[in-house]
């Protein structure tokens, strides 16, 4: 298939490396350990960055989309180049690492008291003020937690450093990023631009098709793992599930904590869940559950956690469970052994509408899905084509705005689901085997139509950051 470059478009980098182009706005008291690298940023360099100084502020993720498509330059070959480059657009790409707060200088740790904008080159910054063809865009389109604060901190850099705002474009993973940014657009007339990017469902659904037609497609290169998928060919009508539900869990924020805490030790002794207790460590008081769930639920919700103590870790499938990564681990053992697959995503208290990997796990392996995420989150996944599971499963809960009011809906019908037989749940489940297959069918659609889809959005943007 041949990938053609987006016409009049400019991906400008500050500075190259014999192995690629060094991201934008990153730390230059970064720089040596990166030199001693040879400026590739490989898993040993982010360990050392997490240990010592947080973790990395920014990396390159080329606007989540295919690089064939992008015309990356320097700032020095652009400014050598003015005239050859006049009528185009050029972007100034800096791209957030993990934390949108230690990239805007907020987050406790090494060089806290830093943000992105100290790291921009001379020539690059006075060219986002004054020339009308170049932006600064900031592409926060891997990550999904978008607190209204970040808006605020991220326009007095802004202010601080002369960039006008209508000069920049911000992208991101949150679904509802546009209506966190309402919240304070208003007292600022001259606004940044927004836009929603994800990259999960792109890039899951073609690790998933890759594996369901027997491609040898790794997404990390350093993981050597064997992967399956359920096929329609694995489903046995005459064969009943052993678990009504699967519920994954690696890293224990909040609301997976909550809500195991919520299901008890017998919910998890007679369903496939898993957690590592070794992976938790926040406060476990009184207080925390007050702020987490409601007053009818809060004290169950306590008493539970220290049962949850006492079993400590839960397996499914891999015994080191902070090692299992979103991909590269597909097993399809454990969905050919339950029916109902509880999706615990990224965000639930947090602020942000954003859908990780997780969301589109269930699809693939051919199972319906409870979505743990924030409000309007089925919606959203039903404004993609994807179909769900009302009435069979009361979808009521994902219409509940207060975090911890949807919290105990979410728990009270995993609960009611829990009291039906096996029987019940197993000629549910075949029932819709069509809509299982439709979801399936739709999420490798977003494998086949990759490039078309990010060759848009890449023409998309170079008109939406002038209009």
């Amino acid at each position: 298939m041949q990938i053609d470059k987006v016409k009049g478009l400019n991906i400008i980098y500050d500075f190259k490396s014999p192995n690629g182009w060094i991201p934008n706005g990153l730390n230059y008291y970064y720089a040596n350990k990166l030199a001693n690298n040879d400026f590739i940023i490989n898993q040993e360099i982010q360990d050392y960055f997490f240990k010592n100084f947080v973790q990395l502020s920014v990396f390159n993720v080329n606007l989540n989309s295919n690089t064939l498509m992008q015309n990356m330059i320097s700032i020095r070959e652009y400014t050598n180049n003015k005239k050859k480059y006049k009528n185009d657009i050029c972007f100034y790409l800096i791209e957030p690492f993990g934390s949108f707060n230690h990239f805007l200088g907020k987050q406790f740790g090494g060089f806290s008291e830093t943000n992105f904008a100290d790291f921009i080159s001379k020539q690059s910054l006075d060219n986002i003020r004054n020339n009308p063809n170049f932006y600064l865009v900031i592409n926060y389109g891997t990550e999904g937690v978008f607190a209204v604060d970040f808006f605020s901190n991220l326009y007095d850099i802004l202010t601080e450093n002369k960039i006008p705002r209508q000069k920049v474009l911000l992208l991101s993973a949150a679904a509802d990023i546009e209506e966190l940014h309402k919240r304070v657009r208003n007292h600022n007339p001259d606004k940044v631009k927004t836009y929603y990017w994800p990259w999960s469902l792109r890039y899951k659904a073609k690790e998933l098709k890759e594996i369901y037609d027997g491609v040898d497609y790794k997404f990390w290169d350093n993981i050597e793992q064997e992967n399956t998928i359920v096929k329609e060919t694995d489903l046995d009508i005459n064969k009943k599930r052993k678990n009504k539900f699967i519920l994954m869990n690696r890293r224990l924020r909040p609301h997976r904590w909550v809500l195991l805490c919520l299901l008890g030790e017998n919910f998890i002794k007679n369903n496939l869940v898993s957690f590592d207790v070794d992976l938790y460590d926040r406060e476990n008081d009184i207080d925390f559950f007050k702020h987490h769930v409601s007053d009818e639920n809060h004290l169950y919700a306590f008493k539970n956690s220290s049962v949850l103590y006492k079993i400590k870790k839960s397996i499914i499938d891999y015994e080191d469970i902070n090692s299992v990564w979103g991909f590269n681990f597909e097993k399809k053992e454990p969905y050919l052994d339950s029916y109902i697959h509880i999706c615990s995503e990224t965000n639930f208290y947090e602020d942000g509408l954003y859908f990780s990997e997780k969301t589109w796990k269930p699809m693939a392996h051919l199972q319906p899905f409870i979505q743990v995420n924030k409000q309007n989150a089925l919606e959203e996944i039903k404004k993609i084509g994807f179909k769900t599971f009302h009435p069979f499963i009361n979808e009521e809960y994902d219409t509940i705005k207060d975090d911890r009011l949807r919290m105990d809906a979410v728990y009270k019908e995993i609960k009611r689901l829990n009291s039906l037989s096996i029987n019940e749940i197993h000629d549910w489940y075949y029932s819709i085997e069509e809509i299982l297959i439709h979801n399936r069918n739709l999420l490798f659609s977003f494998a086949e139509n990759k490039e078309k889809t990010e060759f848009e959005f890449l023409n998309f943007i170079k008109d939406y950051v002038i209009d």
